[in-house]
C-alpha cells in the first residue's frame, strides 16, 4: 500500500482497506488544494493504470500530469482550480503504461478545512476507455445518420401518442416554410396536418390511424402547402415503437419532398399518353385517307361523264369540295402524330414571319394589336416552311381567341444555349443548344393547370360549340416534334399566355428552292397502251378504284391485295411462261406481311431499272423508301394519280437500287412465286 502522509496504519481494518483498494478498477487520491496540488494519498493500484508508481506522485505532481495529453492538459487545470463542495468532473486522455492511449475520468470535490486540517481535494480515476469508445462510435453512427438524413433532404418528426405533442426537425420546419426561430420544435400533431392539402388529410389520418392498430406500414404521398410557396409533394412514413402488446406510445419517421419526382413522372405520363393518342390518331388518319382518295377519285370520275349544265355536276363538285375538307382535318391529326410529310429547308425566321404578316393582321382584326418589333435579328432554323407558317398562323389565332376585348399579341424570336426546364413537350431528343425560340405572346384570359395539362389533346378545346375543332394546337405540337423542336407554355389564369418554340440552330443555307411541282394532271395525259402496272393495295375499295381509274387510260394493271399476290403476278406464268413485263409497281407502303419497300426489293431482283409509285400518308415512312421510288400522299384524285403514274414513267431510267433497310431476312411468302 502507497505512503500516507497521514500516517501508517497497522491494524487489521488498515490492511483491509489497502486490499480493497489495490483491488478496485479505480485509483483513490486526495491532493493538496492549492497549486501545485501535492497528492498526499494515492492507492497502490496508480501504477496499474498510469505506469507509474505512488510514490513518484508523491515526489512530483507533475508525473501525472506530464502523461495527460496537452490539448487535455487545461481541462484539468481549470477543474482542479475550480473545483467546489458540490464536486466535478472532468474526462481527459493520458498516455497509459506502455505508451498506450487511454480515456481517464476524474471526479473530485472539494473539503473544507477543518479541526486544524487544510482544505483537500479527493477524488478517483477511472479508466473509460471502453466506454469512451462506445461513446465515439455513437457520435459518429449520430453524424453519419445526421449526413444521410441531410443528403436525402428528409426531415425527421417524433409523435408522442398520449399526449398528441409532434417533435419537427429543423430541416422539416423549413419544409413547411418557417425558420427555425418562429415556432418550437414541439407542436400539436393538428399543426402538421393543417398543412396538408385537404383532399389528402383525411387520408394521412386513416393510414396513420391504421399502423397504430396494427395494420399495415405508414407511407404515404400527399400534397402540402408551405407557408410560402406552390404547392409541394410530400412523402411520409414512419415507424410505431411497440412493446408487447400493449399500445405504441410513439411513432418515428421521416417527411421527404418528392414535388421534382412527381413533376417528372407526370412528365412522362403525359408524353406517354401523346405518343399513345399520336398512334391513335395517325391509324385513324391512314384509314381515312384510303376513304378520301375512293371519294375525291369516284366524284371526279362522276363529274366528268355529267354534261355541262348537268344538275348533278354541282352535287359532284361539293362531294369533292368536303373531301378536301376532310382531307385537311386528316393533315393535322397526321401533324400531331409527326406522320405528316414534310420537306425542310433551312429557313429564316424574321423572313418568314414577315411573308404570313400581312394575312396575319387580316385574321387578328383591327381591334388587336400585332407587333413583330421582337423578331429583328437573323435567326436559322430547318423546317417545312409551310408547316411553320401553319404553327405561327394557329398560335395567332389562338392568341386572337384569348383575347374578345381587344389586346397585344407578340410575336418575337430568341436564342438560348440550353434548353429551359419548362420545355418538356415535343421531340425526345432535341438535340444540343444553341437553340433558336420562336415566342407568341398574348394578354388574354390565360390558363389554369388542368387546361395545360390538356391543349394539346387533339379535339380538346375551351371554345364554344362550332367555333373550334380542337386540332389548332395539337397540329403545333406534331409540327414541332416532328421538326425536332420542344414547346415551352407559361401561362397564368387573368395574365395572358407565352408560348415558346425552341429549335436547333442552322447555319444559313445556299440552296436553291425549286417550285413544287403542280399536282393536278396536265391538259390530257396520254393514254396507257402499251403500259402494265402492277398494283398493290391491301385496301379492296381504293385498290379496285385504281385500277379503274388507270385501265380506263388504257394501261395493263395487275392488281394483287399484298406482296404475296403482286409477287405471284409478276412471277412465270403457266407452264413455264416467262414473267409479264412491267413498267412499273404502284404499291401501298403499309400492308400485312411485307410491306411495299419490301415488295419493290423482291421486284428489282430481276428488274433493276423498275420505277416505283407508293402511296402513303405516313411521312416517316419515306425515309424507307429505295432509290428509284416516289410517292404520292393519300388522299388523291384520279387526276393526281394519272399525272404521278405518267411523270414516273417518263423519267429516266433509275439507278439500281440498294438493300432495303425494312429487310429482316425474312422469307415468309417465298413459296408464293418468290423472286421473279
Amino acid at each position: 500500500m502507497g505512503e500516507s502522509r497521514d500516517g501508517d496504519r497497522g491494524d487489521s481494518s488498515g490492511e483491509a482497506l489497502g486490499l480493497l483498494l489495490a483491488e478496485s478498477p479505480a485509483v483513490v487520491y486526495r491532493r493538496e488544494a492549492a497549486p501545485p496540488y501535492r497528492f498526499t494519498f494515492v492507492s497502490d493500484n496508480v501504477e496499474r493504470l498510469f505506469g507509474i508508481q505512488a510514490e513518484e506522485l508523491y515526489r512530483s505532481p507533475e508525473a501525472l500530469r506530464r502523461r495527460v495529453f496537452a490539448d487535455d492538459a487545461l481541462h484539468l487545470d481549470e477543474a482542479l482550480s475550480r473545483v467546489g463542495e458540490e464536486g466535478r468532473r472532468v474526462t481527459y486522455r493520458v498516455n497509459g503504461p506502455g505508451d498506450a492511449r487511454r480515456w481517464i475520468q476524474d471526479r473530485m470535490r472539494l473539503v473544507p478545512a477543518a479541526g486544524g486540517q487544510p482544505a483537500s481535494i479527493v477524488g478517483h480515476l477511472e479508466d473509460v476507455t471502453e466506454r469512451q469508445a462506445i461513446v465515439d462510435e455513437l457520435v459518429r453512427s449520430e453524424e453519419r445518420h445526421a449526413l444521410a438524413v441531410q443528403g436525402a433532404q428528409a426531415g425527421l418528426w417524433d409523435l408522442d401518442v398520449p399526449s398528441g405533442r409532434l417533435f419537427l426537425s429543423p430541416l422539416l420546419i423549413e419544409m413547411l416554410g418557417y425558420d427555425e426561430d418562429e415556432i418550437e420544435p414541439y407542436v400539436e400533431l393538428a399543426f402538421l396536418l393543417d398543412h396538408l392539402h385537404p383532399d389528402d388529410r383525411d387520408g394521412v389520418e386513416a393510414a396513420l390511424r391504421a399502423h397504430l392498430e396494427g395494420r399495415g406500414a405508414f407511407s404515404i404521398e400527399c400534397r402540402a402547402y408551405p407557408l410560402e410557396g406552390d404547392q409541394r409533394w410530400f412523402h411520409l412514413c414512419g415507424q410505431a415503437n411497440w412493446v408487447g402488446d400493449l399500445e405504441p406510445a410513439r411513432v418515428a419517421g421521416w417527411i421527404s419532398d418528392i414535388t421534382a419526382r412527381r413533376r417528372l413522372e407526370e412528365e412522362l405520363r403525359q408524353a406517354q399518353k401523346m405518343e399513345a393518342i399520336g398512334r391513335l390518331a395517325g391509324g385513324v388518319a391512314h384509314d381515312f385517307n384510303n376513304l378520301l382518295s375512293v371519294i375525291l377519285a369516284c366524284a371526279q370520275l362522276v363529274g366528268n361523264e355529267l354534261p355541262e349544265g348537268h344538275p348533278a355536276a354541282d352535287d359532284a363538285r361539293e362531294i369533292a369540295l368536303a373531301a378536301r375538307r376532310a382531307a385537311s382535318l386528316t393533315r393535322q391529326l397526321l401533324a400531331f402524330s409527326r406522320q405528316q410529310r414534310m420537306e425542310p429547308r433551312v429557313v429564316e425566321l424574321r423572313e418568314a414571319i414577315a411573308n404570313v404578316e400581312g394575312m396575319l393582321r387580316r385574321l387578328i382584326g383591327e381591334d388587336i394589336e400585332l407587333d413583330t418589333t421582337g423578331a429583328i435579328d437573323e435567326r436559322h432554323i430547318r423546317i417545312d416552311p409551310g408547316q411553320l407558317e401553319q404553327v405561327v398562323l394557329n398560335l395567332v389565332v389562338n392568341a386572337r381567341d384569348a383575347m374578345p376585348d381587344g389586346g397585344r399579341i407578340a410575336v418575337w424570336t430568341g436564342e438560348v444555349d440550353a434548353l429551359p426546364p419548362d420545355a418538356t413537350m415535343g421531340a425526345p431528343d432535341p438535340g444540343a443548344g444553341p437553340f433558336v425560340v420562336l415566342g407568341v405572346s398574348d394578354a388574354g384570359h390565360g390558363m389554369d393547370a388542368a387546361t395545360r395539362a390538356r391543349i394539346f389533346d387533339p379535339f380538346f378545346t375551351t371554345k364554344e360549340l362550332g367555333k373550334g375543332t380542337g386540332l389548332g394546337l395539337s397540329t403545333v405540337y406534331g409540327i414541332v416534334a416532328q421538326s425536332g423542336g420542344r414547346i415551352g407554355l407559361d401561362s397564368t389564369p387573368g395574365r395572358g399566355t407565352t408560348f415558346r418554340l425552341y429549335f436547333a440552330r442552322s447555319q444559313p443555307s445556299s440552296e436553291v428552292l425549286e417550285d413544287e411541282p403542280e399536282a393536278a394532271l396536265a391538259e390530257a395525259p396520254p393514254a396507257g397502251a402499251g403500259r402494265t402496272l402492277l398494283l398493290a393495295e391491301d385496301d379492296d375499295q381504293l385498290r379496285g378504284l385504281a385500277q379503274r381509274v388507270l385501265e380506263g387510260e388504257g394501261y395493263r394493271v395487275l392488281a394483287g391485295r399484298d406482296a404475296r399476290e403482286a409477287l405471284e403476278l409478276a412471277g412465270p406464268g403457266e407452264h413455264g411462261a416467262p414473267p409479264p413485263p412491267i413498267d412499273l409497281l404502284v404499291s401501298d407502303i403499309v400492308m400485312p406481311g411485307q410491306s411495299g419497300p419490301q415488295l419493290y426489293r423482291r421486284l428489282l431482283d430481276a428488274r433493276p431499272s423498275l420505277p416505283a409509285l407508293f402511296l402513303s400518308g405516313h411521312a416517316d415512312r419515306q425515309a424507307m423508301l429505295l432509290e428509284g421510288a416516289d410517292v404520292l400522299a393519300k388522299p388523291f384524285t384520279a387526276d393526281d394519280l394519272l399525272a404521278r403514274v405518267r411523270a414516273r414513267l417518263e423519267e429516266p431510267e433509275p439507278p439500281g437500287a440498294g438493300p432495303d433497310p425494312l429487310d429482316t431476312g425474312s422469307d415468309d411468302h417465298a413459296a408464293a412465286g418468290g423472286s421473279p
